[in-house]
């Protein structure tokens, strides 16, 4: 068969089992304007595509040094815009011949020239385009005396109008998305009269995958492996391979919702690219042929830079963390620290704050040691220290952060007196010691829950599930106020539960029973 190849001289030629004298009838064609090339990706056609109500135009010549022996009398070469639907009509220009059918004829004297051919699309407002497979016919021209001097050759190329009105949006046109998460963006048919010419139930067009409107999605080559599509169903098949994902439209709906999600890769830099929409894969259908775009951003949240996360030290003591590049800078790299200004860690900064890298030793870890002193708090403090790289490439102005929890020694520690107690009902408010070693220095809330047990919240007891302690304070009372309804009832239980807080720590009697 007669097929396109992608190049800047697109090669029409004929299939690999033909005789060598039919082999040699292979004709060289070059856009000059209008046509778009709609290879796309893994998808095994490539056919030509023109706006509707737009002119555009190709020549075409035989094959220097394919051709000699058919130079003699000549070839004519026969395009067939028939197949075109009455929707989307295209003619053909070459001379002074305007057609559906045209022969552009190659005699001896010119039989390399370039022959020059225009198409037109009719315009119209229905909001449909179409793609077809156009008749394309090699014929060696007879001799003098009429005698055949070959077998002509029949093929078939496909061919789209694009028609602006209808086919398929991507709401919004343009996403940006951190890798490892997800996004969703919309997918709707805007045929300019979709009931009118589909009638409520939509489409109803039975093929291999059922009465349906399908979009193709297209992602540019290197979005391919870096993103999942959900609600995108996959086909296999004469017009479908793998890869090509389409968006389904079930009779009488125009909208779909897909989710996008970037995956996470190993490398530190952003993705760009387009993922095409356009339902051109399926000739034997009359879909509308109009492609949308989606252009997508995957920010990367990767650091060249690799340092732990957080760090944990105690207050007036020392910790280490290492810091090592994962990638192999093309330059000298240093990584400046900071952040910890102003916070428990200015007083001994950490050493070093500056870490040389060079491109042989850059998966040395250097290490860092944080000396964390004293402070009259009673609390644990949180510092963010941002590591910075200066260096060539990716490590121009990279950032890193390492959280940083100073925990206090000298926190108060609260616990309960007793574990458990007895009271009557009529006691009316009754209170529970905790006791608080060291003394706090300053003001801080207590709190608690009152969950369990076989009393009832409301009915048999209130308490308010916190209590202010004051500075200096070396116990408070938990009050709970028993509610006497004056029945004679089995024994109650009320149990507290101590819970932590930044103010303090919780002891080992934590629990308490009355």
């Amino acid at each position: 068969m007669l097929s396109f190849r992608q190049a800047g001289v697109i090669l029409v030629f004929l299939g690999a089992f033909l005789p060598p004298a039919i082999l040699a009838q292979s004709v060289e064609v070059e856009i000059i304007s209008g046509l778009t090339d709609r290879s796309l990706n893994d998808v095994p056609l490539f056919w030509w595509s023109l706006n509707e109500g737009e002119a555009a135009s190709f020549r075409m010549r035989p094959v220097q040094g394919q051709n000699d022996p058919f130079r003699t009398h000549g070839l004519t070469v026969e395009l067939d815009l028939r197949p075109m639907p009455s929707r989307a009509p295209v003619t053909a220009t070459h001379g002074t011949a305007t057609g559906s059918v045209i022969e552009v004829v190659f005699e001896t004297d010119d039989f390399y020239d370039w022959k020059t051919i225009e198409l037109n699309a009719a315009p119209d407002d229905d909001g449909f385009g179409a793609c077809r497979r156009v008749g394309l016919k090699i014929t060696p021209n007879p001799d003098d005396d009429g005698n055949s001097t070959g077998d002509p050759k029949d093929s078939t190329e496909p061919l789209c109008v694009v028609d602006d009105e209808g086919g398929y949006e991507v709401i919004p046109d343009e996403i940006e998305i951190i890798e490892g998460q997800s996004i969703d963006f919309k997918v709707r048919v805007k045929y300019a009269n979709y009931e009118e010419a589909h009638g409520e139930d939509g489409y109803s067009y039975s093929g291999p995958f059922g009465p349906i409107v399908s979009a193709l999605a297209y992602p540019d080559d290197h979005l391919k492996d870096q993103i999942d599509l959900t609600e995108i169903v996959q086909y296999e098949g004469e017009f479908y391979v793998r890869r090509v994902r389409g968006v389904v439209f079930d009779n009488g709906k125009t909208e779909r919702t897909v989710t996008l999600t970037a995956k996470d890769d190993a490398d530190f830099n952003d993705d760009k690219g387009v993922i095409r929409f356009d339902s051109g894969s399926c000739f034997a259908c009359p879909f509308v042929y109009n492609i949308a775009e989606l252009a997508v951003t995957i920010l990367d949240d990767d650091s060249p830079i690799d340092a732990p996360a957080s760090v944990v030290v105690e207050e007036g003591s020392t910790k280490t963390f290492e810091v090592k590049l994962s990638a192999a800078p093309t330059g000298a790299v240093t990584v400046e620290i900071a952040g910890y200004e102003m916070s428990d860690l200015a007083g001994t900064p950490p050493s070093p704050s500056s870490l040389p890298f060079t491109q042989t030793d850059y998966r040395l870890p250097r290490t860092v040691t944080l000396t964390a002193g004293t402070d009259p708090d009673q609390t644990d403090d949180k510092v963010t220290l941002t590591l910075t790289s200066s260096g060539p490439g990716i490590y121009d102005g990279e950032t890193a952060t390492v959280e940083v929890t100073i925990t206090d020694k000298d926190k108060p520690e609260v616990m309960f007196a007793l574990a458990e107690d007895r009271v009557n009902e009529n006691v009316g408010t009754h209170n529970i010691k905790a006791t608080i070693n060291p003394v706090p220095r300053t003001v801080f809330t207590l709190f608690y829950t009152s969950e369990e047990g076989s009393a009832i919240p409301d009915e048999d007891y209130t308490t308010s599930g916190s209590v202010s302690v004051s500075a200096g304070a070396s116990s408070v009372d938990i009050p709970v106020t028993i509610i006497d309804d004056r029945n004679i009832e089995r024994l109650k239980t009320v149990i507290l539960e101590l819970m932590s807080d930044a103010r303090y720590t919780i002891g080992t009697q934590h629990r308490h029973t009355l």
